[in-house]
């Protein structure tokens, strides 16, 4: 799991977080530098007290590799485990050159936010967390803009200081403007976050001690360095997507659902998920809890990785498209003697159009209908790679809240080895 709870365990291993961040690397792009680039971002993030994750990261971007790249998610209407509404969410990660080196910068903006069924309002929180490296001196800087916050008898300086620790008596412990950085030349990493809250008493669902993290984001640089065994492996899944070229996706939930990527060193076999309890795509689209997941191994003697995704509840098109749950699988595995690529897809109860459809679905299977094009268990192999989705449907006209021409992909999971 990428995140990390910010609590007094994180100080005690934060130095120790950095040196993993600069030997993990993820796939690498074009114009790779000698530097490991991790940062991540998200509108918030729930832990049980024994450090279970409950609601992962709302709208996540992510990087992890060695490239001057960006990522970038949004999601609007966020409700999180009765803890949290906010009407919009934007993250960013970025990482890129600067003048005698380079900074990964991670950014978080929530809009009307109302939290523990408004014991805590605000109307924007803007978290902007920065590492870099110039000429091999570390530094960091991690600011939060509370624009609007109001906590019923609790008074709020204007200029609001780092780790400004606020209590609501009986009710929760409140953490502003948080930040933790540590640095283990020439590593560094930093930890921001607009609001920490600590349960005093159940909420809802929530025990005691569940915390939830608002703007969650991190960023941390240091030397590459290339796995072991010579080779790269990569994987990556996330729930839903929904791209268009034309027309406005206003309201839309449209990035990648709960994505999760396989960093190119492995996970010594052990899963690494992600998950969020539902999505709303429009009004006339969702879909219930998605969980995704990647694993890999990669040794001198084996590089192995998989992906898979699992969204349940599909209602797409104003019921035009239902399924209990569909899920797709990625592999691809190398001995040695060569890489070979291998996909699977599940579809439990699929109806589209009123008729139910064979849950055993060839490969690439495609329907033409008055919607538009609907592949079922599609698979695309580019030499060492494959990529699965479950469902892909591109629409031949507007409706349901899309221009025509929008793509919605359900359960996709990519794997490849290098």
């Amino acid at each position: 799991m990428r995140a990390k709870i910010i609590s007094a365990a994180v100080a005690a291993t934060v130095v120790a977080a950095v040196t993993v961040a600069a030997t993990v690397l993820g796939s690498q792009p074009a114009g790779a530098t000698d530097q490991l680039f991790v940062g991540y971002a998200g509108g918030s993030l729930v832990r049980a007290l024994d450090n279970t994750v409950t609601s992962d990261l709302t709208a996540a971007s992510e990087i992890n590799n060695t490239g001057l790249v960006s990522d970038d998610n949004s999601a609007a209407n966020v409700v999180v485990n009765s803890l949290l509404t906010a009407s919009a969410v934007q993250t960013s990660t970025t990482s890129r050159q600067i003048t005698g080196g380079y900074e990964v910068v991670s950014r978080a903006h929530t809009a009307g936010a109302n939290l523990l069924g408004g014991a805590i309002t605000v109307s924007a929180i803007d978290t902007v967390t920065t590492s870099r490296v110039v000429n091999g001196v570390t530094s960091s800087n991690s600011k939060t803009e509370l624009v609007g916050l109001k906590i019923p008898g609790v008074k709020i300086p204007v200029d609001i200081p780092e780790n400004f620790k606020v209590s609501i008596p009986g009710v929760a412990t409140v953490i502003l403007n948080y930040k933790l950085s540590a640095a283990n030349d020439p590593n560094i990493m930093t930890i921001g976050a607009g609001l920490y809250i600590g349960l005093l008493k159940p909420f809802g669902r929530n025990p005691v001690g569940a915390a939830v993290t608002v703007n969650l984001t991190y960023a941390a640089l240091g030397p590459a360095q290339i796995p072991a065994s010579g080779h790269i492996i990569s994987g990556k899944a996330f729930g839903t997507q929904v791209t268009a070229d034309v027309g406005s996706l206003a309201h839309v939930k449209s990035d990648p659902t709960a994505p999760v990527g396989l960093p190119a060193g492995g996970t010594s076999g052990q899963p690494k998920t992600s998950s969020v309890a539902g999505v709303n795509l429009t009004s006339l689209a969702r879909v219930g809890a998605v969980a995704t997941s990647v694993q890999g191994v990669n040794t001198n003697s084996l590089r192995d990785a998989q992906a898979s995704a699992r969204v349940a509840g599909i209602n797409l098109f104003n019921g035009f498209i239902k399924a209990d749950a569909v899920t797709a699988v990625a592999t691809a595995h190398d001995t040695g003697s060569g890489v070979k690529t291998t996909g699977t897809s599940q579809l439990v109860k699929l109806v589209i159009g009123g008729k139910a459809i064979t849950v055993n679905a060839s490969p690439n299977t495609v329907l033409n209908l008055g919607i538009g094009k609907i592949t079922i268990n599609q698979q695309i192999k580019q030499g060492k790679r494959i990529t699965v989705r479950a469902l892909d449907i591109v629409l031949g006209k507007a409706g349901y809240g899309f221009p025509a021409g929008a793509e919605v992909q359900v359960a996709v999971a990519t794997a490849a080895v290098n």
